[in-house]
């Protein structure tokens, strides 16, 4: 762990596969080992080290989403579609899971789907006012503009000043020909944006034109188990090292307005 740290990668690779040689089946030299190998840029080897963690911790959601993580970042969108969804099966409320499950199916336009993903998110992560955008910015590409509608005014009852849901209920209203509400709306949006609310469109812009969210666990592993969720210490952490940090930063909220250009035209 001390060559790991120090960035010692083969120095760190060869200790590793030392320990396996005195205990074969130690999963956290297992993981270790795969994370190095990633580390080092041997994608192949990473996801062979996994899978053999895998094949003992087959219910392990970590080791599931590292998997999806991997296979998306060597462009295989199935293997990671399938480890991604077998992970959110086991442990449903993880975060970075959801986040890419969601953005997949915005991303293959099948936005009633994403919805599922990002209003769940929602629930997991209720004053997080992105998930609800995410997924009312899916209702409103799926043509449900009525419910897209209630969302956006749910989120806006708790967020007055964000100017991005302002400014699609003023649009939504605006092409159901609810004229006057419109122009309530688009005062209250106009004083958001004087008080320099945040800016941008919509919030699933971005989700459809990035690559699959990709990346490894950010937390080392722990004696005893595999790495947990920051905010929870039974949940398995997942995808981080190398999540695509514009979708991450602009599109999730993450340190960036979200962009109403992620999703193609309508």
């Amino acid at each position: 762990l001390v060559n790991k740290r120090l960035e010692q990668y083969q120095d760190a690779l060869v200790n590793f596969r030392k320990v396996i040689s005195i205990i074969p089946n130690d999963p956290e030299a297992t993981w270790q080992l795969a994370d190095v190998c990633e580390l080092m840029g041997n994608r192949s080897m990473a996801i062979k080290q996994f899978d053999l963690l895998h094949a003992r911790l087959p219910t392990d959601p970590g080791v599931l989403a590292r998997l999806g993580a991997l296979h998306a970042a060597a462009g295989d969108e199935a293997k990671a579609l399938q480890c991604y969804n077998e992970s959110h099966r086991v442990y449903p409320p993880n975060i970075p899971v959801i986040e890419w499950l969601g953005t997949y199916h915005a991303q293959q336009r099948a936005y009633e789907k994403a919805h599922e993903f990002f209003a769940f998110a929602s629930e997991v992560k209720p004053r997080d006012t992105k998930w609800p955008l995410l997924a009312a910015s899916c209702q409103r590409r799926a043509g449900k503009l009525a419910d897209a509608l209630e969302t956006y005014k749910s989120v806006h009852a708790r967020n007055p000043d964000n100017a991005e849901c302002l400014r699609h209920i003023v649009n939504i209203l605006t092409d159901l020909g609810r004229t006057s509400e419109a122009a309530e709306y688009d005062e209250k949006l106009s004083a958001a944006e004087s008080r320099g609310a945040g800016s941008g469109g919509d919030a699933l812009s971005a989700a459809e034109k990035q690559e699959p969210l990709i990346g490894r666990a950010k937390l080392e592993m722990p004696e005893g188990g595999l790495p947990p969720d920051e905010e929870s210490p039974h949940a398995p952490e997942t995808p981080g090292r190398a999540l695509n940090q514009s979708v991450m930063s602009d599109e999730f909220g993450m340190g960036g307005v979200l962009d109403d250009e992620l999703l193609p035209g309508m």
